[in-house]
């Protein structure tokens, strides 16, 4: 069954910089709105929910009913004009002792709420239905007189309502829905972490609070994930009861199990990033670049080993996936088959991020001439060739797909260079908030040179090694002092990437947030040009050691570094025109 999702807003605002937990802007209630008949979506009136949650799933994949929960005057003067220009029904559940009040001294910064009048011309326009709200005020009244109160006021005071009976109350229980049951209400609302399979059976529905930061999408994913988790636990005890464990089997072997992966992922310098991106832009390529324009900001550099890399936590930290990780000690202490394990893994949804030894596994660097820990991702099996689908940095240097028998995989875990398996997949429970203030905190540290450092990143913070946009005249210096007639093809690859996505991350954000385009375009072609350039000339240096290639090497990425320091400054100025920095200290 589909849970249709009934999309929560309380109080708007014109300010669309607002941070208030309980309003969002109109202009984003706007964007929302748009987002959804944009993506296919239709609304419904929240008194024919059941009805439509009766019909087959298909019908159910793209509906949405939308409530504003308060009665906020608001709700009138700037949300019902939009109701009325896209045709969107919307059920107001409000606190009938408040309707029309403007002011009351015992609550510091009241928000007025609209009045019977207003409540009246919302209904008229058929496109609104009201419906009472039990207001934190109501604690300790008898809920079976105080719900028939409210009903028989609303009645009292608007005509041409709908025949439907609701009510939204949060902290349900068993007993108060069967009172409301009682009372013959109709729709039950409640939020989405208070739902469960008896209640819904009893004309409970979940709501769920959209908020000024989070997309209406993601939102969207997030409650169909809460709501369809909980009827599939109350399924599995029905079926654990029902079905002996002895007719439990999995011969997971003799069946094909192929998930969806990103041969293309946005970020691929190191297989840390490339592998869980891969993963992510295929079960959500939009979440993941917003993913990715929040993250993927801090830099790293470690002259010594002139390494260069995102600054970045370990993808086991990301809430955005699912990661259970399994050591070779742990393997070998409980006699785990890692064929099965693999096996069940991606019967069940999970890829296998392992690292073993290469020597054994065809395509990689070093199969049957060095030994060495790399990894793979295993996104698939074939059971006809007994073959692991697998993408990886293969022999010929790109990030690419391949077949590796399982023998292969078995041989490269049965010695000392095989680390772990990470079981990996998408959590679809994941709020992805594109919050432009804390990314200004951040573009503010990566061009001020500052790092930001907790214990859960890749490297620690030492003095020997440099960050953001220190690190990257520091990439430059070191390129220049080059006399071995080889450039650190990686570091420099993940330079020119750190570019690309830097100008791609101006340019989205920029549209985002309706500012002109035409200067961040125009950047975002000089990079994907100059970048280019930059490789090709780092390829030939390194194949033919001509001296004379290096100092136009340098040249493009001190053009890269001044254009990037000017464009992110533009950028942040938009913002905070008063923000200043000096030069990097090194």
């Amino acid at each position: 069954m589909h849970a249709i999702p009934i999309l929560m807003y309380t109080s708007f605002t014109i300010d669309n910089k607002s941070t208030d937990s309980n309003s969002t802007s109109i202009n984003k209630f706007e964007m929302d709105i748009r987002t959804l008949i944009d993506n296919g979506y239709a609304p419904i009136r929240l008194c024919d929910y059941h009805y439509h949650l009766s019909q087959n799933d298909e019908a159910n994949e793209k509906l949405f009913s939308v409530i504003f929960v308060g009665g906020y005057e608001n709700n009138y003067t700037l949300a019902f004009p939009l109701l009325k220009k896209y045709n969107i029904q919307a059920s107001v559940f409000v606190a009938i002792d408040l309707v029309g009040v403007y002011e009351y001294p015992e609550v510091p910064g009241f928000t007025p709420h609209f009045g019977w009048k207003q409540a009246q011309e919302m209904i008229d326009s058929r496109l609104v239905d009201i419906y009472p709200w039990w207001h934190p005020f109501d604690e300790g009244k008898s809920i079976h007189e105080e719900i028939q109160r409210k009903e028989d006021f609303l009645m009292k005071n608007l005509r041409d309502r709908s025949s439907k009976k609701a009510i939204l109350y949060k902290d349900l229980d068993s007993n108060i829905v069967s009172i409301m049951n009682q009372l013959g209400l109709d729709i039950i609302i409640t939020d989405c972490f208070h739902i469960t399979a008896n209640n819904i059976k009893a004309g409970v529905a979940a709501s769920i609070q959209v908020g000024f930061n989070e997309n209406v999408l993601d939102i969207i994913e997030h409650y169909s994930y809460l709501c369809n988790d909980t009827i599939e636990k109350d399924m599995s005890v029905t079926n654990i009861a029902a079905v002996p464990l002895s007719e439990v089997s999995s011969r997971v072997n003799n069946e094909s199990i192929i998930l969806e992966i990103d041969e293309k992922p946005r970020i691929k310098n190191y297989l840390r990033s490339a592998f869980p991106l891969a993963i992510l832009q295929a079960a959500n390529e939009e979440k993941t670049e917003r993913f990715i324009i929040n993250n993927f900001i801090d830099l790293i550099y470690k002259p010594h080993y002139n390494w260069l890399d995102y600054h970045n936590y370990y993808y086991e930290h990301w809430d955005i996936l699912d990661c259970r990780k399994v050591t070779k000690d742990i393997i070998q202490s409980n006699n785990i088959e890692i064929i099965d394990y693999i096996i069940n893994g991606l019967k069940i949804g999970y890829y296998s991020d392992i690292w073993l030894d290469t020597y054994y596994i065809p395509g990689k660097p070093g199969y049957r001439s060095d030994h060495m820990t790399h990894g793979l991702l295993i996104y698939g099996y074939k059971a006809s060739d007994k073959a692991f689908l697998a993408s990886s940095y293969t022999n010929s240097g790109h990030f690419q797909k391949m077949i590796v028998p399982i023998s292969c995989v078995k041989a490269a875990c049965s010695n000392a260079y095989f680390e772990y398996l990470n079981l990996v997949k998408y959590n679809p429970n994941s709020i992805v908030e594109l919050d432009i203030q804390e990314i200004i905190k951040k573009l503010k540290m990566y061009i001020s040179s500052e790092c930001y450092d907790d214990n859960m990143r890749y490297s620690k913070k030492t003095g020997n090694q440099y960050y953001n946009y220190a690190a990257c005249i520091k990439f430059s210096e070191k390129t220049r002092e080059n006399k071995t007639g080889q450039i650190h093809q990686t570091s420099m690859f993940s330079y020119l990437e750190h570019k690309r996505c830097m100008a791609w991350r101006l340019c989205y954000l920029a549209s985002f947030e309706n500012m002109p385009t035409d200067t961040y375009e125009k950047y975002e072609s000089f990079i994907k040009d100059t970048s280019e350039k930059t490789m090709n000339l780092a390829l030939k240096y390194n194949l033919t050691r001509q001296q004379a290639i290096l100092p136009r090497i340098v040249s493009l990425i001190d053009s890269i570094n001044q254009k990037e320091k000017e464009i992110v400054m533009d950028f942040i100025h938009f913002f905070d025109p008063s923000f200043k920095v000096d030069d990097p200290i090194y």
